[in-house]
């Protein structure tokens, strides 16, 4: 879990408050990686997100979110693949 919040810190620059786990998974049988999951409803700014990261980042309402995933409109499998999880938890 702390290894969880800590990426998430690096990556985005927003401290996670009592991150949940998900799950993990492996795309592939024959991958080397493993993607592990995590809801959180509470961040807080906390610094800088690491420039050298290839993210970008987007506030987007979770139903709103879920409608991009359903439709065909969200194209990043590890975040379709943690909203088809949290979505009927009924998290967000």
């Amino acid at each position: 879990m702390a290894a969880a919040q800590r990426e998430f810190e690096e990556e985005t620059g927003f401290a996670a408050e009592r991150p949940q786990w998900l799950d993990d998974f492996s795309p592939s049988q024959n991958s080397n990686v493993d993607v592990h999951l995590f809801f959180t409803r509470n961040f807080r700014k906390k610094g800088e997100f690491d420039k050298n990261e290839a993210i970008s980042m987007e506030f987007v309402d979770f139903n709103a979110l879920l409608q991009r995933v359903l439709s065909g409109k969200c194209f990043d499998f590890a975040l379709s693949v943690a909203i088809m999880l949290t979505a009927p938890k009924k998290l967000a």
